[in-house]
């Protein structure tokens, strides 16, 4: 990946990222996977909404939402590059990820996550909870009847 580029600046954009661009993003990653570009590009095809960010025209960092687009959502494979983690990239992706469905997701929908043990600060700031006290699978309902939307019913 590129270095920060003088007066440019990061982009967001609503597309989903290309099986290449996930590749490399991973790649940066340094994390080891035998993922192959067409179970990818399946994967990504297979997704309901996806954006990345750009620096330079270079993607570096990406999320995405699967699910069965009427009960269940899954936010997925929000990553961001070694150089420029701890930016608040990967908050600027949530918040993306979030208002998509805010606007998309029925009413009770529930959105869930497992996210890394270093970002479970993070999805609880944006109104998730743990599913069990030793588990790491997180959860959030969208119930736009509640005065406090982070406020889960049952929790």
């Amino acid at each position: 990946m590129s270095e920060p580029c003088e007066n440019v600046g990061y982009q967001l954009i609503d597309r989903m990222v290309t099986p290449d661009e996930y590749l490399s993003i991973v790649d940066h990653l340094d994390w080891a996977t035998d993922l192959n570009l067409e179970d990818i590009a399946t994967a990504l095809e297979h997704s309901l909404y996806g954006v990345v960010i750009e620096n330079c025209g270079q993607v570096i960092g990406m999320g995405r939402i699967v699910g069965d687009n009427a009960t269940l959502f899954v936010i997925q494979d929000v990553f961001v590059t070694q150089l420029f983690q701890d930016e608040g990239i990967e908050i600027a992706i949530m918040d993306a990820l979030l208002i998509y469905l805010e606007n998309h997701a029925p009413d009770r929908a529930v959105i869930v996550s497992l996210p890394s043990s270093n970002h479970i600060a993070l999805f609880e700031q944006l109104g998730f909870r743990t599913t069990a006290p030793d588990a790491f699978g997180m959860f959030r309902v969208i119930d736009r009847t509640a005065p406090d939307r982070q406020k889960i019913p049952w929790a």
